[in-house]
């Protein structure tokens, strides 16, 4: 069976314990989580795809495990996908805030964001320095 990758695993590892989840458990969270990577590169599943966990635990039915294994599997997959979850969230954070310092229009990040609503783009403005007008560059210096 294939190795997680050294970052995935530790960042996985670092959710268990703000989690507060118990070593015991965090072993057996670790397993299940190898194990529905390899389930999921074995069957060719999208593993950051929730439909994915569903077959992942019809599979595990298949091979008997119990509810309490099958619950451990989901929670453990869950904690999985919300690792996956604020990663995205941090790199799309990261994208905006880059784009704004670069002086792109707000609606040209809000499309490709793509936010419904100017307001929901504008929450990455307030990691952005504002600039005095002494820092200000003129359109004519670029």
């Amino acid at each position: 069976m294939k190795n997680i990758p050294t970052d995935l695993e530790n960042s996985f590892k670092t959710l268990l314990d703000q989690e507060y989840v118990s070593r015991q458990s965090q072993i057996e969270y670790q397993q299940w989580f190898r194990y529905y990577l390899y389930f999921c590169l074995k069957y060719n599943f999208d593993q950051s795809e929730p439909d994915s966990l569903a077959h992942f635990i019809d599979k595990a039915k298949n091979k008997n495990q119990t509810a309490q294994q099958q619950s451990h599997a989901t929670q453990a997959i869950q904690l999985y996908y919300r690792l996956n979850a604020e990663s995205a969230h941090t790199f799309q954070h990261s994208f905006a805030s880059h784009l704004l310092q670069a002086n792109y229009d707000v609606r040209t990040i809000q499309e490709l964001l793509g936010h419904n609503d100017v307001r929901t783009t504008m929450i990455h403005g307030h990691t952005v320095k504002s600039k005095t007008r002494k820092e200000a560059k003129s359109p004519l210096d670029f």
